[in-house]
């Protein structure tokens, strides 16, 4: 594991939070000591290093309890305060050494059976609402409706609803619903 002072110390700027502020550090300055960073992380590491770079990236609080509650919820890979956006299997957790992609994974095992059905089920109910409405409408103004139609319209509603689901679903898994 790469000490902390070794490394280059940023909290990614498209990440700002308050809560985060005893922790940054000014660009290409030391790194906070191992034990203030632990401290701050007592349960779920926040720092991970992008291995080509050197450069260490704070978590921040909000985006760590979104993943912690849905770690679905973000495509794949992370930012790295130096380069940008980066594969998360470039880049290792400072306070325990385990590379990020590893981590994220095990979280996604962990999730329930009910949390994957609502995770597929909640577009469709969605984009189901969706083509029932849209048919509805052309029933009412005596149009025809073919049925490639309302398969179209369900296929599209699926494709547009899965982005907003995801914040159903993440307000859902930090309810504890799922």
């Amino acid at each position: 594991m790469i000490e902390l002072e070794s490394a280059k110390y940023l909290q990614a700027d498209s990440f700002a939070s308050d809560d985060d502020d005893q922790l940054i550090g000014e660009p290409n300055q030391p790194a906070p000591e191992t034990s203030q960073i632990q401290q701050h992380s007592a349960v779920h590491p926040t720092v991970y290093l992008h291995e080509a770079c050197q450069t260490a990236t704070q978590m921040p609080s909000n985006i760590r309890a979104n993943y912690l509650a849905d770690p679905f919820f973000y495509s794949a890979g992370t930012i790295c305060s130096q380069c940008g956006p980066v594969k998360d299997r470039d880049c290792t957790w400072l306070e325990t050494g385990e590379n990020l992609h590893a981590y994220m994974q095990r979280l996604k095992a962990a999730k329930s059976e009910s949390y994957h059905l609502v995770r597929w089920l909640l577009p469709a109910l969605l984009s189901g609402l969706l083509a029932i409405g849209t048919v509805y409408r052309m029933v009412s103004e005596h149009k025809p409706v073919e049925p490639a139609q309302v398969g179209l319209l369900f296929v599209v509603g699926y494709a547009v609803a899965w982005y907003p689901a995801k914040f159903v679903r993440l307000a859902l898994c930090r309810l504890g619903i799922v």
